[in-house]
């Protein structure tokens, strides 16, 4: 650490500790849980802190630990890892502090009649006797009741804030801690910090395990067995399961934890008698049955997503069968004619309240659906498209040329509180709701979806069941297939096959386990370039990125190439391609935004909903402009521009290459794909075929053909442990 050392004599990457005061807030996220602030430090330098605490104040004494980062405009600012809030001791700092604004209704002159009247016991009165503060002349009730409020409760977030960062949490993480948990943080810690690990995003076990024995938590103690046991539960969930496997998740309890056998049985025993767990047997994709735990809130919301999927299909669909029968026997619209697997498709998912269409690309799943939407339109019906991502719903809307939303916006999500405004109270406005790329709606969306289908409508679910299952817990287009409960109408010809293009050959080959439709002849549209090792991938996949593609077809590297690949760490998985990337097209390093530090040129995506800039989690877009000054950047989506800045800047990721999940809902000009033996665990058939399908006009395939032909014959990759199905199942009787 350097503390006191010359600010000259420091370089980026130097580690500092300063106290000073907080000349100037800079800025300050509207969530309250990030600031940018000005300090001069106690050897009369001033300073710049980037930190997590948010509520810091003007006039505060801080000590602030951190390490230097260098930004575009050469300055030199501190990345603070802990802020504590020291309380000046001298007059003149008092003075400065209770007169910054801290306190309700006392302003410099009342700041220094109180330093004057107490000394140096000022924070010692306004902790213990903040009634004397009557004694000053024109010191009336009310003021004092404000005060008393704020200061104490400022002297309560001073002191969990500090009881939190000497345990070792970073300022971030003990701001969110304090937000989750209010006046009761230090008892929770003290009493369980396993809590933090269930509650707190970014504190997962091995992090609570390490609070855990600094407050005297070790060992084979209950609570630490307990949270083992659900750790694994909850690692289960975030693998796509609903529900654990017996004995995986007792041998993950045991390694996580250091435990024996006997005590990981003893606190599952524990965990179904408190009612935490529930014991199960759950069915997975390719019909194996295995026992195992599952937690309770997800069994309900299993249980809840299987009774409103037996009501919906109980029911008969909008037009009801004789209207059915009119509109499919008139082959569809007048500007489109309809084959005959078409139109029986087109009767299944009108005869039934809840039906699933599904079928792979080019097979006029979107065909069906407008002809649809385009009946119920004439018939003075209501329609409601939508889809879980906001690329997938502009793909609808464009090729429907009906408003498509978002899942969340067609349910009207409130960030504010995190529910839903529509519900069964409140039903979806419309005769038939339409969502297309099902496959991604996991377990707690769907439960949304399929409650906020009114009385009256009809749900239509569209989707591939071969491609990758929802990026969280469940697999419900698959499991409402195999139920036998749903009206499943499957189409299996092709209609859209350009000419001369390979594509669609290729994904239904790997659809059917076959990896032998590749060929690299001039004319293709399909091709693929051996790489033995990581090294030579960054290298192939450059010089395709950036020159090749880009002077054959003329396609734009920041706009029309998506690299894609299975997986985000490792030497050729998306950071590391993304950072070969960015240093191709776009040089060095930008703004200093978390993650990554984009420039102008650089692709990226957004990985969260955010409804208060209207982007959402899957959008790609461009950075069109650096504010060197104060830390904002602004990004082109798709012709509409969003600025970003401090904390939100943190909800974007470099997308030069993504995981294959993430690209779930969206379609590419060109698509580079990434697979190699080193992507063994990854490798599945839905991991390639969902690649595939991504690519509109080119597809360059890219690593080693022995990892592409096991991810072609993998069919397990898709398989997750649910209940969904069996539950429906039980429910019809």
């Amino acid at each position: 650490m350097s503390e006191g050392l010359p600010f000259s004599k420091l370089t980026e990457g130097s580690s500092v500790v300063l106290t000073g005061a907080v000349s100037r807030v800079r800025y300050r996220s509207s969530d309250g849980q990030f600031a940018v602030f000005s300090m001069l430090s106690e050897t009369r330098e001033s300073w710049v802190v980037r930190s997590r605490a948010g509520s810091i104040e003007e006039g505060e004494r801080v000590r602030v630990s951190g390490r230097l980062k260098r930004f575009r405009t050469g300055e030199l600012q501190v990345e603070a890892e802990r802020v504590e809030v020291v309380l000046p001791v001298e007059r003149d700092g008092m003075v400065a502090f209770l007169g910054s604004g801290v306190l309700p209704g006392v302003g410099e002159a009342w700041a220094a009649k109180i330093v004057a009247a107490f000394g140096a016991r000022t924070f010692e009165v306004l902790d213990e006797e903040p009634e004397r503060l009557l004694t000053l002349r024109g010191f009336g009730a009310k003021r004092l009741a404000e005060v008393k409020e704020r200061w104490q409760a400022r002297r309560s977030d001073r002191e969990v804030m500090s009881f939190l960062q000497g345990l070792g949490l970073t300022a971030a993480l003990s701001v969110r801690v304090h937000k989750a948990f209010g006046s009761g943080t230090a008892r929770v810690v003290k009493e369980n910090p396993y809590l933090l690990a269930r509650v707190v995003h970014g504190v997962g076990f091995r992090r609570a395990d390490q609070i855990a024995a600094q407050v005297g938590i070790v060992g084979d103690d209950p609570r630490r067995a307990l949270a083992a046991v659900y750790h694994a539960v909850l690692a289960a969930e975030d693998e796509g399961h609903t529900a654990a496997g017996s004995e995986w998740l007792e041998q993950l309890a045991m390694e996580v934890a250091g435990l024996s056998a006997s005590v990981v049985a003893s606190a599952i025993a524990a965990a179904l008698k408190e009612g935490e767990l529930e014991a199960c047997e759950a069915t997975q994709a390719d019909g194996a049955r295995q026992s195992g735990y599952q937690r309770k809130e997800m069994s309900g919301l299993e249980e809840r997503l299987a009774e409103q999927v037996v009501a919906l299909a109980g029911r008969q669909g909008v037009w009801g069968p004789s209207r059915a029968e009119e509109v499919a026997g008139s082959g569809g619209s007048r500007e489109v004619r309809l084959a005959a697997t078409q139109v029986a498709a087109l009767l299944g998912i009108s005869r039934s309240g809840l039906a699933v269409l599904t079928g792979g690309p080019g097979t006029g799943k979107t065909t069906i659906v407008r002809t649809f939407a385009e009946q119920v339109l004439r018939s003075g019906g209501q329609v409601a498209l939508a889809a879980p991502t906001g690329r997938a719903a502009r793909r609808m809307q464009e090729a429907t040329g009906i408003v498509s939303k978002t899942v969340h916006r067609l349910l009207e999500f409130d960030p504010r509180t995190g529910k839903f405004l529509r519900g069964r109270g409140l039903p979806i406005e419309a005769s038939v709701v339409v969502v297309d790329e099902a496959s991604m709606l996991d377990t707690a969306l769907a439960v949304a979806l399929l409650e906020a289908v009114g009385p009256e409508s009809q749900l239509v679910l569209v989707g591939d069941e071969e491609q990758l299952p929802s990026v969280g817990p469940g697999d419900v287009l698959g499991a409402l297939i195999r139920s036998g409960a749903v009206a499943v109408s499957r189409l299996t010809q092709v209609f859209r096959q350009s000419e001369g293009s390979r594509i669609l050959e290729v994904a239904h080959a790997v659809r059917s386990g076959r990896w032998d439709a590749v060929e690299n002849a001039p004319s293709s549209d399909v091709f693929f370039i051996e790489a033995p090792d990581a090294e030579a991938v960054l290298d192939v996949v450059g010089r395709v990125v950036t020159e090749r593609i880009p002077k054959r077809f003329g396609f734009r590297p920041s706009r029309d190439i998506q690299v894609l690949v299975p997986m985000h760490g490792g030497a050729a998985g998306s950071e590391a391609l993304n950072r070969a990337l960015q240093s191709r097209l776009t040089g060095g390093s930008g703004v200093d935004g978390g993650p990554v530090r984009p420039n102008v040129g650089d692709r990226v995506i957004q990985t969260r909903n955010d409804y208060d800039l209207e982007v959402f989690n899957g959008d790609i877009g461009v950075v069109t402009e650096v504010q060197e000054g104060a830390q904002r950047i602004r990004v082109d989506f798709e012709g509409r521009e969003v600025g970003y800045g401090g904390e939100t800047l943190r909800d974007l990721e470099l997308a030069y290459a993504i995981s294959v999940h993430k690209s779930q809902g969206s379609e590419f000009e060109a698509v580079v794909l990434v697979l190699t033996n080193h992507h063994f665990r990854m490798l599945s058939r839905s991991i390639l075929y969902t690649a595939v399908t991504r690519a509109r006009r080119l597809l360059v395939l890219v690593g080693q053909a022995r990892a592409f032909k096991m991810a072609a014959e993998d069919v397990q990759g898709r398989s997750r442990m649910t209940l969904l199905s069996s539950r429906v199942q039980r429910m019809r009787g």
